[in-house]
């Protein structure tokens, strides 16, 4: 490759750090093969185009998606900067690392968006791998639990816009997104997704029988406006809701997606078209409709989700 720094270069001195997807891909065990070590360093090549200038940055770009602990989150950072760069977006690369990840201009507008992946939490009051389980027992303890882990990483995010504002990084006329990677595997409800159910403050299915002939009469979301994080203390969702729109204005919307990894990445590369965006109605600064070509678009009107 014509890049001066190859994606396999490694950059730890302790090898059993390396992520073993990683392994896997450099060594083309598994299912990799050669092909595969081929586009990812075209995917790399792109991605350092529209990545910080500074070598340092880059570097430790490499060394943290190298690793075990941060292959995953970065990797999510790498498909979002790709995918906006393949579908046109003006991107203007970070300065320095501490910035938010990816800056797009559209206009005289800077649009920040700030990636996060959403972790299983600890053994308490994480979710636990769909592989423990024999059956789902409670598919509703299940959902909560994941809607707890997206409202926590959420919050973290906006502390971190905070310390952006305060630092004079963003301005409070700029978009802010947050990019939210959903990596749970277990079987969502049919109808609205998880993460826009938990900014909307949408809790369990509910259907009306016509008591008479149980003919099904209709069929809505209960509202729901905290998820239990430990005995006695709830954690507040609904995010995008008339009652918490002053704690979120500063929010456009969330851009989100399912889980990556480097097979599914070079196999199925498919950019914003696997991707979903929630908008947050009372925003500020919000995104106007169809600004990115993603899969589906879900707003609040008239207090009702639509979806397009």
């Amino acid at each position: 490759m014509s890049n001066e720094l190859s994606f396999f270069d490694i950059q730890h001195e302790d090898e059993s750090k390396l992520a073993n997807q990683f392994v896997e891909l450099m060594n083309g065990e598994y299912h990799y093969n050669e092909k595969h070590r081929e586009l990812m360093e075209i995917q790399w090549n792109n991605f350092l185009k529209n990545y910080s200038k500074n070598k340092t940055d880059k570097l430790n770009f490499l060394k943290k998606i190298q690793s075990q602990e941060e292959c995953s989150s970065m990797l999510c950072e790498l498909f979002l900067v790709n995918s906006f760069a393949s579908a046109g977006y003006n991107l203007a690369p970070p300065p320095l690392e501490g910035y938010p990840d990816i800056c797009l201009i559209k206009g005289e507008k800077k649009i920040w968006i700030e990636v996060t992946r959403s972790n299983s939490g600890n053994k308490n009051h994480g979710v636990p791998s769909i592989e423990s389980l024999e059956g789902i027992s409670d598919m509703y303890e299940i959902d909560d639990l994941i809607k707890l882990r997206i409202a926590n990483s959420i919050k973290s995010k906006k502390d971190q816009y905070n310390r952006f504002l305060k630092e004079g990084i963003v301005s409070e006329n700029d978009l802010y997104i947050i990019a939210l990677c959903s990596p749970f595997q277990y079987p969502d409800f049919p109808g609205e997704p998880r993460v826009v159910r938990t900014v909307f403050s949408m809790g369990k299915p509910v259907i009306t029988l016509n008591a008479s002939t149980l003919e099904k009469m209709g069929e809505y979301w209960d509202d729901q406006s905290t998820v239990e994080k430990k005995e006695n203390v709830e954690i507040e969702i609904g995010h995008f809701s008339p009652e918490r729109k002053g704690d979120y204005d500063w929010l456009s919307g969330i851009l989100f997606f399912g889980d990556i990894n480097f097979h599914s990445f070079l196999e199925s590369f498919d950019g914003l078209n696997s991707t979903f965006f929630v908008h947050n109605s009372y925003s500020k600064n919000p995104l106007l409709k169809n600004s990115f070509k993603v899969a589906k678009e879900f707003s609040l009107e008239n207090n009702i989700v639509v979806n397009n």
